[in-house]
């Protein structure tokens, strides 16, 4: 936990490994990465998280949680598991978000085949945007009903994180390919989004393609926020994304009228390689491998 003045509280506000009895001997795209508040948190003081458990045998990742915590007293208390996702060495679930619905969305990763091989079933929990309650339970009006009640839309290999237009039902977020196609993706329910069978842009009909194909660029899109603050004015209004491998953080200008086009990238700061968000007083905090940043106003 950060306190105001920026020092970090020595004492962990809850210790994920110690309550689950996980220990890691290897890394590979795995451990805790996403936390989200719940809305109401005034009230009920609920907290998301999304953590990696290893496989004993091999020490990679074998599944993903999806863990409420509530705070009590200044510290995460009382853990319990909403959802469980299939998890492998590479690509998994890394964060979670509440949208303008009040609903959970879990973007998963799968690391399957672009020749077809290995194809994800719809069931399938891996490789998919899910949405659910914040129970975790299918809410019962996503686009594939019964044959698949969690799933919101499909055809992902990782995509890391995702945000939503203000007022809407869509939403902006990237995906990682596996050799370059890196993408930045309008997400819309009931949509495929091609993976495994294909990546990149694509005329396929039945196929949604990406606002960007990177090409052989692997940029790695990861965090993501759409930015309504007032602190700095130039970004209001518009999505700001890391790039992991690339340019840091970059202002996407992407027109409500027309959401398919993405009409200009514009880096803002080179240390924003992991994630990014937008604090209550309008700040925009980020990070990279090695520290976590304010950015500062103009």
């Amino acid at each position: 936990m950060i306190r105001r003045d920026g020092s970090l509280d020595p004492k962990p506000w809850a210790d994920v490994n110690a309550k689950f009895g996980i220990r890691w001997v290897e890394f590979f795209h795995g451990g805790l990465s996403g936390i989200a508040f719940d809305p109401a948190f005034a009230r009920n003081h609920f907290v998301y998280v999304v953590t990696q458990v290893p496989d004993k045998k091999t020490g990679f990742a074998k599944k993903s949680l999806i863990v409420r915590f509530k705070e009590v007293k200044g510290r995460g208390r009382s853990p319990r598991i909403l959802l469980t996702i299939p998890a492998s060495k590479f690509d998994n679930t890394y964060s979670l978000v509440v949208g303008p619905d009040g609903m959970l969305y879990i973007p998963s990763g799968f690391l399957g085949s672009s020749r077809g091989k290995g194809a994800d079933p719809l069931g399938d929990l891996r490789g998919k945007i899910l949405r659910v309650t914040l129970d975790g339970k299918a809410p019962g009006d996503n686009p594939y009903g019964l044959q698949a009640p969690r799933v919101w839309a499909t055809g992902f290999k990782n995509t890391f994180d995702l945000a939503f237009f203000p007022r809407g039902g869509v939403a902006i977020g990237g995906d990682n390919g596996t050799v370059g196609h890196d993408e930045i993706n309008l997400l819309m329910p009931g949509h495929n989004y091609g993976y495994p069978k294909h990546e990149g842009f694509t005329r396929i009909r039945r196929l949604m393609p990406p606002m960007l194909d990177y090409g052989s660029d692997s940029t790695a899109p990861v965090g993501i926020i759409y930015y309504r603050g007032r602190r700095y004015p130039a970004l209001r209004g518009r999505f700001l994304m890391c790039e992991n491998h690339g340019r840091g953080m970059l202002a996407l200008r992407i027109d409500r009228s027309d959401p398919v086009r993405l009409r200009r990238l514009t880096p803002v700061v080179q240390e924003c390689t992991l994630d990014i968000v937008q604090t209550a007083d309008g700040s925009i905090v980020f990070s990279d491998a090695a520290a976590i940043y304010r950015l500062a106003p103009a």
